[in-house]
């Protein structure tokens, strides 16, 4: 009797152990997701940007700063100032002269100083669909995501591409959350 007491208490101590382990590594993995959503959180991504490829870095970022400014400032008819963007850069490794070239071009990571800056560029970037310039018709801008949120946005969009197979019409995405739209009759 007194050995059993013994294994059950042996058992306890490294279930204790288990459970100390498991919530560490969780408390950690959500403090690293947040000091990671915080260094992101004035940042924004511009997809299908044309990127040339007969530019050293110096031009390729004029270049880039350039677009981006004629994007947002008259595209999306938001006032940029100086000093606004922080920095540019292309996320991805450069494609080499001959390798692939049908690849989209490397998205556009842009670091703006202020977040209120930011989501009222993200706010207005649907206006980038009616433009006239051929080239910015496929542009799109999104807040620059985490892994884990991104891995959270892919599947609430299968979701909705299920439901929309499925003949369920009104799902739309708002505030990573399905929701559906309140017809009036």
């Amino acid at each position: 009797m007194q050995k059993r007491i013994e294994n059950l208490g042996k058992k306890w101590e490294e279930r204790e152990n288990e459970m100390d382990e498991y919530i560490t590594k969780k408390v950690f993995e959500i403090i690293k997701e947040k000091e990671e959503r915080d260094r992101r959180m004035n940042n924004l991504v511009m997809h299908n940007i044309e990127e040339p490829n007969n530019m050293n870095e110096k031009e390729l970022y004029d270049h880039d700063l350039a677009m981006c400014m004629d994007i947002i400032g008259n595209e999306i008819g938001e006032r940029i100032e100086e000093g606004e963007i922080v920095d540019i850069a292309r996320l991805g490794k450069k494609e080499e002269e001959g390798e692939n070239q049908n690849r989209r071009p490397r998205c556009l990571l842009i670091k703006m100083k202020e977040p209120e800056k930011k989501w009222s560029i993200i706010k207005n970037a649907k206006k980038i669909k009616t433009t006239r310039k051929n080239e910015y018709k496929r542009v799109f801008i999104q807040p620059d995501l985490t892994r884990s949120e991104r891995e959270k946005e892919k599947e609430l969009r299968e979701k909705l591409r299920e439901k929309r197979e499925q003949g369920e019409e009104g799902w739309y995405i708002r505030r990573g959350q399905l929701e559906r739209r309140n017809y009036m009759n």
